[in-house]
């Protein structure tokens, strides 16, 4: 049964009510809610390039802001994974979507796509879990499908369903179901929000139709599991004005309702309707009706193999529910992304981390995947990749959670070739996201491209962006990109971040296999599409030909520094005519200068993350020289023995990057600007900094 379908014959009967939703408990569909805000959303957020997780993040919060003040209290029910009677059609399903993508990725930005061709980002049902639990709101991922969950909270709790899933209105919701398109909460007014409800009662009251029928209804009329092909029989018999699938609908309905259920039972009646009704259009008597027809009336319960603890933290959110898959069927399905057609699958990317997560989910055994291959699906057979024989015993699903944290780690660090002892200056938040980042870079090297360079620094860009944080000249110019939009999409650009995502997404789901030996990042702030490729449009990097030592230090002094740290122009800063977006300051390497430093000054609270490319000794003789002669803030002193070095960099740009991050986790108060030596780049002004100048940065290692 198409859900528009059904859902214009409906709209067409005028079956449903209008209501104004306020004061009540509500029991949410989660996928469809996800799908839904991030689809409708206005402005429209991205898919082109790899997805906005930003400002879906801040739909979903209007939208929970709106129950809040409607009194609406919301309990969220999520998908798990789907069983095997659904994997053909699940099969079938990925190749539209593949169809879906491809037709994206080509199609320009101000080009027109065909109604409904959307494609989910790969990060968006993580980011909508780890909002649902920043906001406390009550939710649960179920093991299998969550439709009976759903309706049997929503009768138990006496609420109504928020939904766009056809297959509510043919269960029996006591309360009613909201379809999503009509739940206007944009437009609430006075703490009440515009909504029209369906009951099933009244369905059947027009219809003339037994309740009991709805479930052969709906397997006749077609759902995911059974479809009877009637070659027009049923159209023929309606009197509906409406197009032939309404007809169809309306002849099914119009047959049902005839069928004689005298002195029956439920079920007997089911069973005689279906019968007539295969009879009436020439067909054998099958299981798969039966089956679909259950699915409405005694759903079953859906079991796993997985260990109770890992059930559990499936159900908190805390754990991907491919799981269930992987562990259940040894299959998993590799969902559509908008990436480069003409290249491999950008999953191919993140192959190796998905053996390590197979192999602790099912001993050791093969797995199967279901992806792209040029534009069709192909199944290949994965071998999963085991820990040394030493440690499979501690490492077994079963008692995984209670490995040693250093062992856990360890499992990591082997999937993805990276020691995490090498992060210990990085913030929590980002240390999963920079091993992620090295995993990807050096892959991408392996088949170097010119924009590769771009791309990873484009990222680290965004990394120390806090789109939420104190605003400074940084963040505001950031989002400033974000709303230029992009008009140039170069494919591969569009891939090398589809295959980050591919690496980001793997390691996340094997970090929480693994109990998180690594801190979880905010997933709402790990990418943006829009500013990142944005980046790479208008940016050509300041070059560093020249090499030259960077060093990060941190001096405890409480000195405000002197104006001449403060003015740029005597430091190796130069200014340049403003750009199309006002002022632009950067930095240009001095090939005469032998080291840049990184330092902080503080000895009160104040604080001073600061850089020369100078010997620190002289740069401290130029502070005291500054302080002795008054021209620093009066109260303020500092001594050479506090100064700390942080770190040290050869290449211009990472330094500029080390540099920022160190900022953005010491919040020093003496720094003016957003702490980046390159916000961005107009190409005019680069080509008037430094004629000539080519970019090449140095290797980014990794273990």
């Amino acid at each position: 049964m198409e859900v528009s379908t059904l859902k214009k014959m409906i709209d067409d009967l005028c079956l449903c009510e209008e209501v104004k939703v306020e004061k009540t408990g509500l029991i949410i569909d989660g996928n469809a809610l996800y799908y839904s805000l991030y689809y409708t959303s206005d402005p429209k957020l991205d898919q082109r390039c790899g997805g906005d997780y930003p400002g879906f993040k801040h739909e979903v919060c209007q939208f929970f802001k709106t129950l809040q003040d409607c009194e609406v209290n919301p309990y969220v029910i999520l998908d798990g994974g789907s069983g095997p009677e659904k994997h053909e059609r699940n099969v079938s399903s990925l190749k539209y979507k593949l169809k879906k993508a491809k037709t994206i990725a080509e199609t320009e930005p101000d080009g027109t796509l065909p109604e409904a061709y959307n494609v989910l980002p790969p990060l968006v049902k993580d980011v909508f879990i780890e909002i649902l639990r920043e906001k406390g709101i009550e939710f649960k991922q179920c093991l299998g499908e969550a439709d009976p969950e759903v309706v049997s909270e929503a009768n138990q709790k006496q609420c109504a369903v928020l939904s766009i899933d056809k297959d509510f209105h043919i269960f029996d919701v006591h309360k009613g179901f909201l379809y999503l398109d009509n739940f206007e909460w944009k437009k609430e007014e006075d703490g009440k929000i515009p909504a029209k409800i369906y009951k099933r009662s009244k369905f059947c009251e027009h219809f003339k139709l037994d309740p009991a029928l709805m479930p052969v209804f709906a397997s006749i009329a077609g759902n995911d599991y059974s479809r009877l092909e009637d070659n027009g029989g049923f159209s023929k018999e309606s009197s509906s004005p409406g197009v032939n699938s309404i007809k169809r609908l309306d002849g099914m309905l119009g047959f049902l309702s005839k069928v004689n259920l005298d002195d029956l039972n439920d079920l007997q009646k089911r069973e005689r309707a279906l019968s007539e009704a295969l009879n009436h259009v020439g067909k054998k008597e099958n299981q798969t009706f039966k089956l679909a027809i259950k699915k409405y009336v005694k759903p079953e319960k859906t079991s796993s193999k997985l260990p109770p603890w890992v059930c559990e933290k499936v159900e908190r959110g805390e754990l991907t529910s491919f799981t269930t898959s992987v562990v259940d069927q040894k299959t998993i399905l590799l969902t559509a992304l908008v990436e480069d057609f003409s290249q491999r699958s950008s999953y191919k990317a993140a192959y190796c981390i998905r053996q390590y997560f197979y192999g602790l989910l099912t001993g050791g055994e093969m797995c199967t995947e279901y992806g792209r291959d040029g534009e069709e699906i192909k199944d290949d057979r994965v071998p999963s990749i085991l820990p040394s024989s030493d440690e499979q015993k501690q490492l077994k699903l079963q008692r995984l959670h209670k490995a040693p944290e250093g062992l856990r780690r360890r499992v990591f660090e082997q999937a993805l070739q990276v020691q995490t002892s090498d992060l210990e200056n990085i913030p929590d938040q980002l240390k999963l996201p920079v091993c992620v980042t090295v995993f990807w870079f050096k892959r991408l090297q392996h088949h170097s491209k010119p924009e590769t360079v771009y791309c990873l620094h484009a990222l680290l860009l965004w990394f120390v962006c806090e789109p939420d944080g104190p605003e400074d000249e940084f963040e505001r110019r950031m989002k400033a990109l974000k709303d230029e939009g992009v008009s140039n999409w170069q494919p591969r650009v569009a891939h090398a971040f589809s295959q980050w995502q591919c690496c980001m997404r793997q390691s996340l789901h094997l970090n929480q296999l693994l109990c998180s030996p690594l801190p979880e990042p905010q997933c709402a702030r790990l990418y943006c599409g829009p500013v990142i490729h944005r980046l790479i449009s208008i940016w050509r990097p300041v070059s560093a030909s020249c090499q030259y030592s960077c060093s990060i230090t941190s001096p405890r002094a409480s000195s405000c520094l002197d104006p001449n740290f403060m003015d740029p122009q005597p430091h190796g800063l130069s200014h340049f005519p403003p750009g199309p977006h006002g002022p632009i300051l950067i930095y240009l390497p001095n090939p005469a200068r032998e080291a840049e430093e990184h330092h902080i000054k503080k000895d009160c609270q104040d604080l001073y993350i600061g850089e020369t490319k100078q010997p620190l000794a002289k740069r401290m003789a130029q502070h005291r020289r500054a302080t002795s002669s008054g021209q620093a803030s009066a109260g303020h002193s500092f001594n050479d023995e506090d100064v700390q070095i942080l770190d040290r960099e050869e290449c211009w740009f990472d330094g500029g990057v080390k540099k920022a991050i160190y900022m953005k986790k010491e919040r020093p108060s003496l720094n003016q600007g957003g702490g980046l030596r390159v916000i961005w780049l107009d190409p005019n002004i680069v080509d008037q900094a430094r004629p000539g100048y080519e970019f090449t940065p140095r290797a980014f290692t990794s273990t």
